[in-house]
């Protein structure tokens, strides 16, 4: 009989857990909603037991307040439901009046909400074992049940039992509370719009998650040594698993009061007030219509209509599962967004809810003296230099230093795994034990003060100075913020080195647009591009008509660009203002370096004042003459020049340092430049070969050629396009006509003449050939003439200026049809010297250098329609620069010598 009464309790305390699961705890993250761990024996119930004890007659006051009489605990802890209690004894109280924050002598002195924090924070809904505590309950998704991952679990606590009234003297200097400071009367404003969990530290969890006893003591300040003992809310348990018929009690070494979130302790802390200061710049308040009707049922005598709006403490942020940014509820909250909300009670490092207990998050707080040092005396000066004073720092600029000191995961950043905890840019930060201070744990994770601030890479990045000088790079600002947004990474990427070419406002208003190139009749537009004067997130372009060949300007027109098309042009721009490596002169100042590949594959001439970049030039800027607006590297003639007119660079900033502890930080440097951009030119890959004095055979075979073609997949190129070549950058040597007639005289070579003689009718009749000989005959001789041309054409583009290189194979377009490779060629060149290009027959060319002959830039153009009139794009492009070989028999490549003995299948063509 005894077991059979001993089985129907259980059966009502599984019951009732489930009942209240389904009542109100479904949100909670380490619940489970059965009875965990069955006693062998049952005593009274939670409220008996403490009153059987004698020493617990300040937590039954509690209780029992008539304040608190509404919440009936005294009933519930007596008679029904199954709870975990975490309680202090009497000795404990007297310890707490005599000193506690809130500044009571007795429980009288409290507030309501202070009485509700205590009782109801102290109670967990479902009775478990102190080891159990830390356990993940078993779902379909994750199948049994998962001991040592849980850290936090809701507790009784309402989001109703304390909601305070701000008035505007409290509130934060920030915008987005700007429309509420006139309300004298203040705001109903929750802190968060979850309830506040209560967080433990159990054994297992601890031994789950290689939190070590150092971790543990950094982590309580060295009040507790031992991850063997059980805390929850920051108190130690002294005494657990008091089992009675309707719960477990657990007895606590001192009051434990509810722990705030980060971003309360961040705000109250004295020591943080710098730090809080512009972290509550993100602060928004955000009503929420559900609490508001709730609340007026509660406060105002069971009223559903709203009386009194409740808003909730958000902060702007980027988070996969709690984001606030963008436009919401008519609000734009713009871009600047921390990486989590701090002030989220319910913080959950993935978008499923029911994770919330397994993990919280990290921030790492510089104390105000730290954050003074890095500003007047640290890595942050060049803060000070352009903006005086923190309150003067932008929120774009100051975003990244307060994300680089938020981690996403509590557990991955305990001490022992600092030596991994990195920023957004994939780098160690480079935390240690003595960067910490003091730790305060807070209900949705840690917060560590700091003795240092650890720069953002977005602060040593080629982008920084473009961002902190917003008033003359206006464009570019609202380009990488808004308009192509993965160049924000992307230039703060500590993983290259990068020379960003910023232009300024002023040189946007001196864009040729490539895409005119193709229009009739000189036709063809010059682009002023600026910020919108209505929406600093948009950009506009006014086009004027140019004629090239004069220089001379015509009308605006009125037809306003297109978003798209900005885009497309601001895109171009940018991969051909960012070269992935730092542009330096080298160590031979006789002989500087004077040619670098932008990101997009195009050429970036550099004048050299001594060591220092004076002035910048693309394949446009090579191509002008006197006061003429030349053609690619063609002037309005269509003459050849070795002209350059430089773009000045205004302003140099080196972002590259090296740190005391001997690391280079930064990514590169960046060169301002004003009067233009850095423009290509019009002269295609194959108009450049066809331009070239003495080179006609050449340029005739290549124009013959299958791969050449005007439109390539439906789109349309300037003066035919080269269809293998692939958004990249190549060389073309052209042999000499001397050189290619040899070979044809020697019937080495077919021409083109030759296969349309082969094709021809009165050919095959008169070498009684079939059409399928007659094809076989042509496409021999077609694969023969091309073969040539493309062994004659490079990977990687190679200039006089350029890179020096020793011995360096690179691969031609030719395929070696035996070995399915393609054939190579090898080059030397040194700076201020000859380039040589030795072919796999091992003889051995040299690049010419006469005028007009070598470092012919050009680049090709696939237009995003099949008429190159109508285009609005462009779809793709490729570099080539063009290269003469000197002259005689050895200025021509071949990849065997063979190519040099008659060819069997011209022989028939003598017949």
């Amino acid at each position: 009989m005894k077991n059979s009464i001993h089985k129907r309790r259980l059966g009502l305390l599984a019951t009732s857990a489930f009942a209240l699961l389904l009542a109100g705890g479904g949100l909670s993250s380490c619940e489970d909603d059965l009875l965990t761990g069955q006693p062998e024996w049952l005593g009274s119930s939670i409220y008996g037991e403490l009153e059987a004890r004698g020493n617990f007659s300040e937590t039954l006051r509690l209780i029992n307040h008539p304040d608190l009489a509404a919440d009936g605990y005294a009933n519930i802890l007596k008679l029904t439901g199954s709870r975990t209690m975490f309680v202090a004894n009497d000795d404990a109280w007297r310890q707490f009046f005599a000193n506690n924050e809130w500044g009571v002598r007795s429980i009288d002195q409290m507030s309501v909400a202070q009485k509700k924090m205590l009782l109801k924070g102290s109670i967990v809904t479902s009775a478990y074992l102190i080891d159990l505590l830390s356990a993940l309950p078993a779902t379909e998704e994750n199948g049994d049940t998962r001991d040592g991952e849980c850290m936090r679990r809701e507790s009784s606590m309402s989001l109703y039992d304390s909601v305070p009234r701000i008035y505007p003297d409290e509130f934060p200097v920030s915008s987005w509370w700007d429309r509420f400071r006139d309300r004298t009367g203040g705001v109903l404003a929750m802190k968060d719009a979850t309830p506040t969990p209560m967080i433990h530290f159990l054994p297992r969890f601890m031994s789950a998650n290689g939190i070590t006893n150092r971790d543990f003591a950094i982590l309580t300040n060295h009040t507790a040594q031992s991850t063997n003992d059980s805390y929850v809310n920051g108190r130690k348990v002294i005494e657990s698993d008091i089992t009675c018929q309707n719960g477990y009690i657990h007895v606590l070494d001192a009051v434990a009061t509810p722990t705030k979130n980060m971003a309360q302790i961040i705000s109250e802390q004295p020591q943080f007030s710098i730090f809080a200061k512009l972290m509550n710049r993100f602060s928004a308040l955000v009503v929420d219509e559900a609490i508001s009707r709730e609340y007026n049922r509660l406060n105002n005598f069971g009223s559903s209509e709203i009386k009194d709006s409740v808003y909730s403490l958000r902060y702007i942020n980027s988070s996969q599962n709690h984001a606030l940014s963008g436009k919401v509820d008519g609000i734009d909250y713009g871009t600047n967004a921390l990486k989590f909300d701090p002030g989220w009670n319910a913080y959950v490092v993935t978008g499923n809810i029911a994770n919330m207990g397994r993990d919280g998050a990290a921030m790492f707080v510089p104390t105000d003296a730290a954050m003074n040092e890095y500003f007047n005396n640290g890595a942050g000066m060049a803060l000070k230099e352009r903006y005086g004073s923190w309150d003067n720092v932008p929120d774009n600029v100051i975003i990244s230093l307060l994300n680089n000191c938020m981690q996403s995961s509590f557990r991955l950043s305990v001490p022992s795994k600092f030596a991994t905890v990195s920023n957004n840019q994939n780098e160690t930060i480079g935390y240690t034990e003595g960067n910490i201070e003091q730790c305060f744990m807070a209900c949705n994770g840690v917060v560590y003060q700091t003795n240092e601030v650890f720069v953002a890479p977005e602060h040593q990045s080629v982008y920084f100075p473009v961002q902190t000088h917003e008033d003359i790079f206006m464009v570019l600002n609202t380009t990488i913020e808004n308009t192509l947004r993965h160049l924000k990474a992307y230039l703060n990427s500590m993983g290259t080195m990068y020379t960003f070419i910023a232009p300024t406002d002023n040189a946007f208003k001196h864009y040729i647009d490539p895409v005119g190139y193709g229009k009739r009749n000189n036709q063809q537009y010059i682009w002023e591009i600026k910020r919108d004067d209505n929406d600093a997130s948009t950009l506009r372009a006014v086009r004027t008509v140019i004629d090239y060949t004069t220089g001379e300007t015509g009308q605006t027109l009125s037809t306003a660009t297109t978003a798209t098309e900005i885009q497309d042009r601001m895109e171009d721009i940018m991969d051909n203002h960012i070269v992935l490596e730092i542009i330096e002169p080298g160590t031979d100042l006789a002989h500087p370096r004077t040619v670098f590949t932008a990101k997009s594959g195009m050429p970036v001439m550099v004048e050299w004042d001594g060591s220092r970049v004076a002035g910048l030039a693309g394949s446009f800027q090579t191509g002008r003459t006197g006061e003429t607006i030349g053609q690619g590297f063609a002037d309005a003639e269509g003459n050849f020049t070795t002209e350059i007119k430089y773009v000045p660079v205004l302003e140099r900033y080196n972002m590259v340092q090296v740190g005391d502890d001997g690391k280079t930080r930064g990514n590169g440097i960046t060169l301002s430049i004003d009067s233009e951009p850095l423009m290509t030119t019009k002269l295609s890959p194959v108009a450049g070969v066809r331009g070239l004095a003495d080179r006609s055979l050449f340029a005739n075979l290549m124009a013959g050629c299958d791969f050449t073609a005007n439109v390539v997949d439906g789109y349309a190129s300037l003066d035919g396009a080269i269809n293998f070549f692939n958004s990249y950058h190549y060389t073309i040597y052209v042999p000499t006509d001397e050189a290619i007639q040899e070979l044809i005289d020697a019937k080495a070579l077919p021409t083109w003449e030759d296969v349309e003689e082969v094709e021809t009718d009165s050919f095959a009749l008169a070498h009684n050939m079939d059409q399928t000989e007659q094809k076989a005959l042509a496409d021999t001789l077609r694969t023969r003439i091309q073969d040539f041309v493309r062994y004659h054409i490079q990977d990687n583009a190679l200039y006089f200026g350029g890179e020096n290189v020793s011995n360096t194979e690179y691969e031609t377009a030719c395929i070696n049809y035996a070995i399915n490779r393609f054939r190579k060629l090898t080059i030397n060149y040194q700076r201020g010297g000859q380039m040589r290009v030795t072919d796999a027959t091992g003889r051995t060319a040299t690049v010419a250098t006469g005028e007009g002959q070598s470092n012919i830039l050009t680049r090709q153009y696939l237009y995003n329609t099949g008429v190159v009139t109508s285009a609005t794009g462009i779809r793709s492009t490729s570099y080539a620069v063009v290269h003469s070989l000197g002259g005689g028999n050895q200025g021509v490549l071949l990849y065997n010598d063979e190519q040099r003995q008659p060819f069997g299948p011209l022989e028939i063509l003598n017949k």
